[in-house]
């Protein structure tokens, strides 16, 4: 191969790999030759243009980088940080909790645990002649509050069985538990509490890990992004959220 075989650096080289390109002779010789080597190097294709090592060997970056003690220019911030909503001078925590808990969700959760509990019937399951299940009655928003308070309250006083929160043994007794809801109808209700319509569900296109509280996930996450407007500078811990670096061009 001599020197008129080659035109113009037109090698057609592999995209995506390294090349590097060595002259063994003075082009003022009629006979010398060219040795390319197949590793091209890291920022150049045959072109001598930069290219991306992760691109083809086609895709040119046009910008050009900035200095590496070169301050970049901040991102405009023109939010208000701070609550959105007014909260009354005297902390109540009930309005908070009513801000996560509104009306819309414990219609959500009032409708699909009635549903599902149709559901279940509809199935003609072989239940015992005095099965406690035969004494299920739909909820309503109002049941479903006191139910949702009480799943709370468990939180605090901790116990070692659920059966132990109606307990009447005055050595262990809480009264505001009998006293607000019968255990039977609360097993009940723990049994058809749902939040997601079984039927819907798709294979194709649902998530089949989250499906069961995609609505309360949904529902919870638009609310918690308009409680809120955070500060122009956040702490993001990496070690708890997939981290990416950002490229900054002029």
């Amino acid at each position: 191969m001599n020197e008129s075989d080659i035109s113009d650096d037109k090698i057609n080289i592999p995209a995506g790999r390294k090349r590097r390109r060595i002259v063994s002779s003075s082009l003022e010789s009629s006979d010398s030759n060219f040795d390319y080597d197949t590793e091209l190097s890291d920022t150049e294709n045959e072109d001598g243009e930069e290219v991306d090592e992760v691109g083809s060997s086609n895709s040119t970056v046009s910008e050009e980088w900035l200095p590496q003690n070169a301050e970049r220019p901040p991102f405009p911030f023109t939010a208000h940080p701070g609550k959105t909503f007014d909260t009354p001078t005297k902390k109540v925590p009930l309005l908070y909790l009513e801000k996560v808990l509104d009306e819309e969700l414990i219609k959500l959760i009032t409708e699909q645990t009635n549903l599902y509990a149709a559901q279940f019937f509809d199935n003609d399951p072989e239940l015992k002649p005095r099965s406690r299940i035969r004494k299920w009655k739909d909820t309503n928003e109002a049941e479903m509050k006191i139910f949702l308070g009480l799943l709370i309250l468990q939180g605090i006083i901790g116990k070692p069985a659920l059966e132990l929160y109606f307990s009447r043994r005055r050595i262990i007794e809480t009264p505001f538990f009998h006293e607000t809801m019968s255990e039977s109808r609360f097993g009940l209700l723990c049994k058809f509490l749902h939040f997601a319509d079984n039927l819907s569900f798709d294979p194709n296109t649902s998530n089949r890990k989250t499906y069961k509280i995609n609505p309360i996930i949904i529902n919870l996450s638009e609310k918690f992004k308009s409680f809120y407007v955070c500060q122009r500078e956040i702490c993001v811990d990496e070690s708890l959220l997939l981290w990416n670096e950002v490229v900054y061009f002029e």
